[in-house]
């Protein structure tokens, strides 16, 4: 009688084990998959900026648009960006700022 006891000891601690895995991996997809939108939100930003220092307003908008994005707040002044934008449920901001050199290639 004593090993039936002790099998059904060793079948909830691994039910247990197993209900913990289970919600573990639940909780690590929704940070990973937080993190993924979130590197969407910063990669729109950063091109969004170089856009807008490189080129202005609507050209940032274009961008914005092709990488999903929409922008939230733009500031321009000669050769530099600051841009917010928002993609999905994540938001970012960048800034770029031309170089001599950039205004030499452009």
């Amino acid at each position: 009688m004593e090993r039936d006891e002790e099998r059904g000891q060793s079948s909830l601690l691994l039910l247990v084990v197993l209900a913990l895995v289970v919600a573990l991996s639940a909780v690590l997809g929704r940070l990973a998959s937080r993190a993924v939108r979130v590197a969407a939100a910063e990669g729109a930003a950063d091109a969004v900026a170089l856009a807008a220092a490189g080129s202005g307003g609507p050209t940032a908008r274009t961008v914005a648009e092709a990488n999903g994005a929409v922008i939230e707040r733009l500031d321009l002044g000669p050769g530099w960006a600051r841009v917010t934008v928002r993609r999905g449920d994540a938001v970012a901001t960048s800034a770029a700022v031309l170089t001599e050199d950039d205004e030499e290639r452009g």
